[in-house]
């Protein structure tokens, strides 16, 4: 089997831009033509499980029924609930960049609570690849986005629209880690780029 030794392995740890452990993992599958990043936040912290977000609801339900006499503790006590609800199920723990040469870019999100979203790009759509900065309150955000170009299905004439779509947004990890991943994506884009027009 001569595939099997073309396949490579990387692993480092890098942090998020909360300071919480990532750890960054890249794919090699045969010679550069299949090659996955993933994305993953580091398990080893006891608060982060989901025994541990069930007992603190069952706490603060718990407190929180005490002042159920009153109209206000049954608000506060929806509004915490929820809250805690959609951290501990609709939270991201991974993300997947798989990139297969030439059909496209593959992106998926893994939930905690087992679901998954996937958006697929094809190779003749990507125009070029970005890290931007964004300002969000007190920091600086850091995202890898694709440039797309996609082809409007107008009957009156074919406009093409060019989207940006932004990748690694629920794992935020910090530029360091954006950049290794944008160098090694960059390595396999073509060298003939279309240049976007103002």
């Amino acid at each position: 089997m001569e595939d099997a030794d073309n396949n490579t392995e990387n692993q480092s740890i890098h942090e998020n831009v909360d300071g919480q452990k990532i750890l960054l993992r890249l794919k090699s599958i045969g010679k550069s033509v299949c090659i996955e990043y993933t994305i993953e936040k580091d398990k080893s912290s006891i608060l982060q499980t989901p025994a541990v977000h069930i007992l603190a609801a069952s706490l603060t339900l718990l407190f929180l029924s005490l002042l159920c006499c009153f109209m206000t503790g049954v608000l506060i006590c929806t509004c915490i609930c929820g809250f805690v609800s959609y951290h501990s199920i609709w939270h991201i723990k991974k993300e997947v960049l798989l990139i297969t040469i030439p059909l496209g870019l593959q992106f998926t999100a893994f939930f905690k609570s087992g679901h998954h979203r996937t958006c697929f790009i094809p190779w003749n759509c990507i125009r070029d690849i970005y890290i931007v900065e964004a300002i969000s309150l007190h920091r600086v955000l850091y995202n890898i986005v694709v440039l797309t170009e996609v082809e409007g299905r107008s009957s009156t004439s074919a406009q093409t629209t060019l989207k940006l779509t932004p990748l690694f947004q629920g794992t935020k990890p910090r530029l360091s880690c954006l950049e290794t991943i944008y160098q090694s994506i960059y390595t396999l884009m073509p060298k003939t780029t279309t240049q976007v027009e103002n």
